[in-house]
């Protein structure tokens, strides 16, 4: 598979940021989070033809963006880690709001097929772990947590919807955000997990380039209609 010249500057600070994880050097990994959206950002408008549809990708990734960012910070101040925990709140909601509503039936609607069931016994299961650990953050947590289950559902629900390549993008996508924000939560709110930075960040990483991706491989191919 050939590598894009354009979301050559997302792997290379992807990598550059996994290094700086894996060998603890904070200027390193700190320094190159607040790129990384931006970057695939820059890989989304090279690729992506213009259709009144990006607006909606460029706000899923500025939202993960002020996240990430604002968790930068977290360590400092717990308000910075509940205002990051917003900002990906929010890119989520538009994920879901694009899952929705980037399908080839011109029907916005949730679908709510029954294997979608696991995601809501997974928000469940995950919350149970952490509710005794959660103190004044379980309610922000329980909204968190339900909005990143809905999100894997509307994901689900476009099976036989779209194009089952841009579907199998942001399905894979979406299962890896949801991993990747799992493992923070248990890391922070359970125990210490081994590694954890970089479990939660090669998840994250992988997660956003698939969803947009898939975003791209959609619009794409509504453009060839």
């Amino acid at each position: 598979m050939n590598l894009k010249k354009s979301l050559f500057p997302f792997v290379l600070l992807s990598l550059l940021h996994l290094i700086g994880h894996l060998l603890g050097q904070e200027t390193l990994h700190m320094g190159t989070k607040p790129l990384l959206m931006p970057a695939l950002g820059f890989y989304f408008w090279k690729e992506c033809p213009i259709t009144p549809l990006n607006k909606f990708v460029y706000l899923a990734l500025l939202f993960s963006w002020l996240g990430d960012s604002l968790l930068i910070f977290s360590d400092y101040k717990e308000l910075f880690f509940m205002m990051g925990l917003i900002g990906f709140l929010i890119a989520h909601i538009v994920y879901i709001i694009m899952n929705l509503n980037f399908v080839n039936d011109g029907n916005s609607r949730l679908v709510f097929k029954w294997p979608s069931l696991a995601f809501i016994l997974l928000g469940i299961l995950i919350f149970s772990q952490l509710l005794e650990n959660l103190g004044s953050m379980s309610i922000p947590v329980a909204i968190y947590t339900s909005v990143i289950c809905m999100m894997g559902i509307t994901a689900y629900g476009r099976a036989d919807r779209t194009q089952p390549t841009d579907y199998r993008l942001i399905m894979a996508g979406a299962l890896l955000f949801i991993i990747s924000d799992s493992i923070l939560a248990f890391n922070q709110f359970k125990q210490p997990i081994a590694f954890a930075g970089i479990w939660v960040m090669t998840s994250y990483l992988a997660g956003q380039y698939l969803l947009i991706q898939g975003y791209l491989c959609f619009i794409k191919e509504l453009s060839k209609e």
